[in-house]
């Protein structure tokens, strides 16, 4: 590092539904601007191409972002309300192999905190 300001940010694994992806630019812009470094899976490969290369094996994609959480030093989880963190499969799965890998704390954070506040989870955007 170069200068006394610079620090190493933790990194923070931000967990939503696939149904959510066109939010995850500003899932990743509110954990950064909250001081902390995003990894959102959804960036780090994209849906489409997950897909793809899995041979379209949602399992073998979750595993695939499980792999990657694990690296991450805390588990945000995004949703309308407590009911709708752990709605879909996918982030239950991350959920549980957090608990089982690294036992420690997670974050549920609303659309509405990130200023979101016109979120329809029937809109149907991708494949």
């Amino acid at each position: 590092m170069n200068s006394k300001a610079e620090v190493v940010k933790r990194l923070v694994y931000c967990a939503h539904s696939g149904e959510t992806i066109k939010y995850s630019c500003d899932i990743v812009e509110y954990v950064y601007k909250e001081g902390f470094l995003p990894l959102d899976p959804f960036l780090a490969i994209p849906y489409s191409l997950g897909k793809r290369l899995s041979g379209n094996n949602k399992k073998q994609c979750i595993n695939d972002t499980i792999a990657l959480m694990l690296h991450c030093d805390e588990m945000w989880i995004f949703g309308i309300n407590s009911e709708d963190f752990l709605r879909k499969g996918g982030v239950r799965k991350e959920l549980e192999a957090w608990k089982t890998e690294k036992g420690t704390q997670v974050k549920y954070i609303t659309w509405k905190e990130i200023g979101i506040s016109k979120y329809d989870p029937k809109s149907k955007w991708h494949d």
